[in-house]
């Protein structure tokens, strides 16, 4: 077990009562290693945007303007299978070193890189393990809720520039 103090990069990992699960969720439930508790876990709709922004401005790229764009694969690349932020327990199970997920993401020379860079770290880092766990959880019989916001970050700014907030 460990604290939210250790690992503070590690975006959101299941924690239950104040202890992060930092073993995968197979190995967590094999083993016991947790209390049984209902679990109420969920997701944003654009989880991953406010993610996006910093993984970028860690590599000094901006993508906070409407203008900022992601300009090639090669750079689409470099902000997610081979980001140094990145290189956690997920990216060793991909025997091709993400190619199929960078394939699977941007689909084509006319995606909207920007877009599709958020929508992977969101699921990459937030939603799919979320997904994952509460799902082992559920296969075993714990109560699990799940809920999913459709909220959205550029509507939000969007609404508060229109009320004079920004």
């Amino acid at each position: 077990s460990a604290t939210m103090e250790e690992f503070p990069l590690d975006t959101w990992p299941p924690v239950i009562d104040s202890v992060i699960v930092t073993q995968d969720p197979d190995q967590t439930l094999k083993y016991k290693k947790f209390p049984k508790r209902p679990m109420l876990s969920g997701t944003c709709q654009d989880e991953g945007s406010h993610i996006a922004l910093a993984f970028a401005g860690f590599n000094n790229i901006s993508l906070f303007y409407n203008t900022d764009k992601i300009e090639d694969m090669a750079m689409f690349r470099d902000l997610t299978v081979n980001h140094r932020l990145l290189k956690n327990q997920t990216l060793p199970c991909m025997k091709d070193g993400g190619e199929a997920l960078v394939q699977m993401y941007a689909k084509d020379s006319t995606s909207e890189l920007k877009v599709e860079f958020t929508r992977l770290i969101g699921d990459w880092l937030l939603s799919c393990p979320q997904f994952l766990t509460a799902s082992k959880l559920a296969d075993r019989g714990f109560p699990v809720h799940q809920y999913i916001f459709d909220f959205s970050i550029a509507q939000y700014h969007t609404k508060r520039m229109k009320a004079g907030l920004a």
